[in-house]
């Protein structure tokens, strides 16, 4: 995976690596699938316990998957408090 894929992006490949459709997926974690698809939909954040879940149960690394959404949070942030540019004219 790439450094600049985002935390989505990982579960994504996880989930696509296991061959199971989301809510399987959500259920192999002990998680409802309405939860799972609040996160890969970007409408929820990804919880520790979720992380430590996708390390226990895929190998996933726990820290990188939230590094990876703390810098996705960020830089959505940064975008958010760019002014608007004024048309020039």
């Amino acid at each position: 995976m790439h450094d600049n894929a985002s935390a989505i992006d990982l579960i994504r490949a996880v989930i696509a690596a296991t061959g199971l459709s989301n809510s399987r997926f959500a259920v192999t974690l002990g998680y409802d699938p309405t939860n799972i698809s609040k996160i890969l939909n970007a409408h929820q954040a990804v919880t520790a316990a979720l992380a430590h879940s996708l390390s226990r149960r895929y190998g996933v690394d726990a820290e990188d998957l939230l590094a990876r959404q703390s810098r996705s949070q960020l830089a959505s942030a940064a975008e958010r408090a760019q002014p608007n540019e004024a048309p020039s004219g």
